[in-house]
This record gives structure tokens, sequence and C-alpha cells, in this order.
């Protein structure tokens, strides 16, 4: 193996291209690492990345990105909806932001139909499941 010094070329994750690529090493860091290179495509001069790590880096990120449970059970929505409508009290008021709302209350909203609360966010916000989808609303203003 060839020892690594300035003026050399070695392969590094370049952020500007978004790709591993050649560069060549401007300074060392230490005998075995490359500190500063230059992409030999862009030419643009950063600290060196290690390619191997990039990619390890890469696949933590996606996993980080994944999208996160909210703890509801796993159902298709309009299931999860009819089962919401048969465990809510009351009858169906008509929706309106000035009406109080409380975890369980049956709606009728004028363009989204049916639909139940599941949570309130703070004095002013709740969510609630419509037969197509999950949306927040205003409340109690």
């Amino acid at each position: 193996m060839s020892q690594l010094s300035a003026g050399k070329e070695i392969l590094s994750f370049c952020n500007k291209c978004k790709l591993t690529l050649a560069h060549t090493i401007v300074v060392m860091k230490n005998d075995k690492i490359p500190g500063k290179v230059t992409c030999n495509t862009c030419k643009s001069a950063h600290a060196y990345k290690d390619p191997a790590a990039a990619a390890a880096a890469s696949k933590t990120a996606a996993k980080k990105r994944e999208k996160k449970r909210d703890g509801r059970p796993q159902i298709p929505l309009a299931e999860f909806w009819q089962q919401s409508v048969t465990k809510a009290r009351g009858p169906g008021r008509a929706y309106s932001p000035k009406t109080v709302f409380v975890v369980g209350d049956l709606l009728e909203h004028a363009t989204f139909g049916t639909g139940v609360v599941d949570k309130i966010f703070d004095k002013t916000k709740m969510e609630v499941i419509f037969q197509d989808n999950i949306r927040t609303l205003m409340h109690s203003l």
C-alpha cells in the first residue's frame, strides 16, 4: 500500500457534489489520515470525509427519517374511524370553532363529514378522525 501524503489522490465524500469522488490531499492530519482535500471535479476544498463513514452515516440518517408510529393500531383508517364512531359518546354535534369539545365527542363537519375527537393538543386545537383523513381543527375560541 502506498503512503498517503499531500498531493496524492484519495477517494472522499464531497458534500457539494454529494458523491464519493477522487480528491487531492492538501493537508495531512497525521501519517495515515488526510486533513483537508480538494475535489478534483468541483474544486471545492473541505475536510476529508471517509467514504465508508459517509455511507454508514447516510444509513443511520435514513433510519431516523422513518415515520414514527403514533401508538395507534396499524389498521386501515376507515376501519379505525368506524371503531371510533361506535365508541363515541353522545349524538353528533355540529362543528363550530367556538364549541368546546372533549376526547371521544362525535361531531358533524360541513365539509369533512362525521368525525370523532381523538386528542386535545391545547386549549384551542384538537385532532379529529374523519373517514378519509385525520385532521387538526380549532375549538373553544
